[in-house]
């Protein structure tokens, strides 16, 4: 089973989760930079989960991309309590300040 999730590699927040996605080992899932897909896929600015040649976006890409990994079935439970319409709307509106958050959580993480 090929499974691919396609991140902006240039988005702070997704390259965490993606490391989170890869921290566990028998998750594989291959990650790869959304500008690496066609352009008619990527036109949403959206992360892309892709599994048996089926695609989802958004909201629906975390949801797939976490029920692969086994140990984040309380966390994928939680998060599909959420009402679509909610869920949809929080992503969208990180997605647009994705980097404007990423710059505000680096001042927010203690430095190590």
């Amino acid at each position: 089973m090929e499974r691919k999730l396609y991140i902006d590699k240039s988005c702070k927040i997704c390259l965490r989760y993606a490391s989170y996605i890869e921290s566990e080992k028998s998750c594989e899932i291959e990650i790869r930079d959304i500008k690496s897909l066609s352009e008619d896929l990527c036109l949403k600015d959206e992360m892309i989960f892709e599994s048996n040649n089926e695609y989802f976006y958004g909201f629906d890409a975390i949801i797939k991309s976490m029920e692969v990994r086994k140990k984040s079935s309380i966390i994928t439970k939680l998060l599909k309590a959420i009402p679509t319409y909610l869920s949809r709307n929080i992503y969208k509106f990180i997605t647009r300040n994705r980097h404007q958050i990423s710059k505000l959580l680096d001042i927010i993480k203690p430095k190590s």
